[in-house]
């Protein structure tokens, strides 16, 4: 502390804090000089551990430790705006606290890309670094760039992910293949850290890979390019890392859209010389993750000879796979109960999701009847999905029957049944609602919001849905300004982690509308609920019950508006849906016809225009 360039380094390190804001970065409080003319800070005071050693301690799953570290690129990409390169990040450096929030510590030797001070010497003083984490251009003594900390990220996650420093793993092989043979012997290992195969041998390998590329021209050009490209990884989506091809984008394409990959996956397999039969058979559980990866590749090629050749031009629908899937499947597996009540529970919910809760309804009903007394899990699973479906026909009564049942067989269940607990409580929030409880399905549906972020991430699918629940009985309980504030967030969620084509975006979207029409926004809500509708004939079934809700809805804001011409024609195609429905729903059905009576009287047709 005595010499002139430390004391001239904590000056600077002081200056650089202070244009730092941010909450993954250990906050500057104060600064000074003291009485004996030593400079000196005063920082935030961060209760935590080692980002490894958190990460190990709490035994964090691939997805956890991504979702981490997610946030530490996002202050690192705040200081890059700033213009500062921190030039020593090591998991020492980021303390991980009590809520499970890294902080960022010790700017100390970072660089100031453009100085305040034309005395500031962080460009060129010594070389301070932390050796196993020190990008090859700052072992040669050459100019540090950003490309230096994206670099030091990649050597982080590396050790995050492998519980290998990437130096050691340097010294004789590519650490690319570090992360290939580390997946192979977690998949039998019980070890802390839960590593999937799939997304290590996959694209995680190759974005680890291109952030620590020795020449810094070749990593990602920035921290925003390479935190894009692990959210990819977390949702399936093509990555930057790996070669552009129509086969790869294809897998991505399948793997991400849900109804595909949680249905079709095990139906095709079904249907293509039993290999479904296989997916699912315990005792090969443990190849499971790398055979999805060989099944998101079987469907790519599927979907792409459905375009090409002799399959150009044919009808291939989710519904025509599902229909020759369960005739394969009740001919061959009558013999194996088990098998087909997991894959009656999967078909079972892509019905459901594609408007057909009917036929849901008597597929979960085949699977509890195949179930094994012993497979709780997929008991529970059925009971839910059957509550939900039910409740979509307006069957109240059973659902509430059927979701009670779910929830007394997880109650004794302990750790291992948390998840399933929070899943069958918001569908009993559903049910709470429907029966006229808004209050208490509010409750309920913050605290199944809350333990869904905490055991899945707010960027999990289960938890969106949940935000969007939220939104829902907030606006039932009439505070409009923060329901809409919360479908605001989950649009925002859908578009950067979903995508622009995915149905929970524009559930959102309808749901934001309504909550327009409540703040009387009803001009602003009709432009929004016309982009609904386009977006819903574009990415559902014809005659999806959604279309039929979202059609509905436009036209009673034309109403409103006074243009009842346009709100008659809406309503009449809304009605045609619900009636072209396998079991039309007499609830919605009515509420239609009631408001086309109303247009008609308010328009001056006391005799309503015909609708066939």
């Amino acid at each position: 502390m005595d010499s002139g360039e430390i004391q001239r380094r904590f000056l600077s390190e002081r200056r650089i804090l202070a244009r730092l804001e941010h909450p993954n970065i250990a906050r500057l409080i104060d600064g000074g000089v003291d009485q004996r003319g030593r400079p000196y800070f005063v920082m935030e005071w961060v209760d935590g551990l080692p980002l490894t050693d958190y990460a190990d301690a709490h035994r964090l799953d691939v997805d956890a430790r991504l979702r981490v570290f997610l946030k530490l690129c996002d202050a690192v990409a705040h200081a890059h705006r700033q213009l500062v390169v921190h030039r020593d990040l090591k998991p020492g450096n980021i303390l991980v606290d009590t809520r499970g929030e890294p902080k960022l510590l010790d700017f100390g030797i970072a660089k100031v890309l453009e100085s305040d001070s034309t005395h500031d010497t962080s460009a060129t003083g010594p070389r301070f670094f932390t050796r196993a984490y020190a990008a090859p251009e700052q072992l040669r003594g050459e100019p540090v760039t950003t490309a230096t900390d994206i670099y030091a990220l990649g050597a982080v996650l590396f050790e995050l992910l492998t519980g290998t420093p990437l130096q050691r793993a340097r010294g004789s092989i590519n650490p690319t293949r570090e992360l290939l043979a580390l997946a192979r012997r977690q998949a039998g290992s019980d070890g802390p850290l839960a590593v999937s195969p799939r997304m290590l041998s996959g694209d995680l390998a190759l974005v680890v890979a291109m952030a620590v590329r020795d020449e810094p021209a070749r990593r990602y050009a920035s921290v925003e390019a390479f935190a894009d490209d692990l959210r990819a990884c977390l949702v399936g989506r093509p990555v930057r890392a790996r070669a552009d091809t129509a086969g790869y984008r294809m897998a991505r394409f399948v793997r991400r859209h849900w109804i595909g990959v949680s249905a079709s996956a095990a139906v095709l397999l079904a249907v293509v010389g039993g290999a479904g039969v296989a997916l699912w058979q315990a005792q090969i559980a443990r190849a499971e993750a790398l055979r999805a990866e060989a099944v998101s590749n079987f469907l790519a090629s599927v979907f792409k000879a459905a375009t090409t050749g002799d399959g150009a031009g044919s009808d291939i629908t989710a519904s025509s796979l599902l229909e020759t899937g369960s005739r394969r499947i009740e001919r061959e597996l009558a013999g194996q109960p088990a098998v087909r009540a997991r894959l009656d529970a999967i078909m079972a919910q892509a019905w459901f999701y594609l408007g057909k809760s009917a036929r849901a309804v008597e597929l979960y009903e085949a699977g509890r009847a195949a179930v094994a007394a012993d497979d709780w899990r997929t008991q529970a699973e059925l009971l839910r999905g059957l509550a939900e479906a039910e409740l979509s026909l307006g069957q109240i009564n059973e659902a509430r029957i059927h979701v009670d049942q779910a929830l007394a067989l997880l109650e004794s269940r302990g750790p291992d049944a948390a998840l399933d607990r929070v899943l069958t409580q918001k569908v009993s929030k559903s049910v709470l609602g429907v029966q006229g409880d808004k209050a208490g399905a509010h409750v309920i549906a913050r605290a199944v919001h809350a333990d869904l972020s905490r055991l899945l991430g707010p960027e999990d699918e289960r938890t969106l849905e949940a935000l969007n629940d939220l939104g829902i009985w907030t606006l039932e309980t009439g505070d409009a300004p923060a329901a809409l504030r919360i479908f605001d967030e989950v649009i925002a969620q859908r578009q950067r982690v979903s995508g622009p084509d995915h149905p929970e975006l524009a559930t959102a979207m309808h749901n934001r509308v309504q909550t327009l029409i409540a703040l009387d926004r009803t001009e602003e809500a009709l432009v929004e609920a016309r982009a609904v509708v386009a977006l819903r004939r574009q990415i559902l079934p014809p005659l999806h019950r959604d279309l039929a809700r979202s059609l509905g809805q436009r036209a009673n804001i034309e109403a409103r508006l006074g243009a009842f011409d346009n709100a008659r024609r809406v309503r009449a195609e809304a009605i045609e849906l619900w009636r072209a429905q396998v079991r039309p729903d007499p609830v919605q059905l009515g509420h239609e016809l009631t408001n086309q009576a109303v247009d008609d009287f308010r328009d001056g047709e006391l005799v309503p225009q015909p609708v066939t």
